[in-house]
């Protein structure tokens, strides 16, 4: 094979691996279609993969999340409205309001008497469950 070919070949094989390509949220890329790797992080910015409008990345820098959802950013508390439960700005983010709880997720605030009804719940089952093999 020529010269020529190997470098049409190489070239056709870096253009395969190219347009497989996914970037994450930072991510470098030339295109939006390129940012595709993290939910709502499809917008090429100054060469890297961003948030888009209406979405901020949470502190990590791992996901985008939704302005004025938990976790989200705001100025002020009346901006967390995305959130059940969720409507106290501190430190430019949505939180828990006082006496809810962020799941391990931290997509909802549940107050703490659910999460103790539920716990309850749970180690009921197991004991039914104990009794049940007795």
């Amino acid at each position: 094979m020529s010269s020529t070919g190997h470098f049409v070949t190489i070239f056709l094989v870096l253009g395969l691996v190219g347009s497989a390509f996914s970037a994450a949220l930072g991510g470098t890329c030339a295109t939006n279609a390129e940012c595709t790797g993290t939910t709502h992080a499809d917008v090429c910015t100054t060469l890297k993969c961003a948030c888009k409008t209406g979405y901020a990345a949470n502190t990590g820098g791992t996901a985008c999340i939704a302005t004025g959802a938990l976790k989200g950013t705001c100025t002020a508390s009346t901006d967390c409205t995305v959130t059940t439960n969720a409507g106290t700005c501190t430190s430019g983010k949505c939180e828990c309001n006082t006496g809810y709880t962020a799941n391990t997720d931290e997509t909802a605030c549940s107050s703490g008497v659910m999460t103790l009804v539920a716990t309850w719940i749970m180690l009921m089952m197991v004991i039914t469950t104990s009794l049940i093999k007795l």
